[in-house]
């Protein structure tokens, strides 16, 4: 069995289109995310996916993220940050 959207619904999407659309229960007062079905395709595999994340995939996206701050003025004093450490 499919639910049909309402009329209300059906509005609701129009009036912002290509966006996700909050739903709430009336009932238990639950709150969903109605989103086109394409769009759930997706992100299906990211929500159910339990397999063992691969630490060499992040890597890339690590250095991409922090690149900036590695290359900000005074971080190359950590370039070399062993050298400059007290030793106890």
């Amino acid at each position: 069995m499919t639910p049909q959207l309402t009329p209300e619904m059906q509005r609701a999407i129009a009036a912002h289109p290509g966006q996700p659309l909050l739903v709430e229960d009336s009932t238990t007062k639950a709150t969903y995310v109605l989103i086109p079905e394409s769009t759930y395709q997706r992100v299906q595999p990211l929500l159910y996916d339990d397999s063992e994340p691969d630490v060499r995939e992040f890597l890339p996206l690590a250095h991409d993220a922090f690149k900036d701050a590695w290359d900000a003025p005074g971080m190359e004093a950590y370039d070399d940050y062993d050298a400059h450490r007290k030793q106890p």
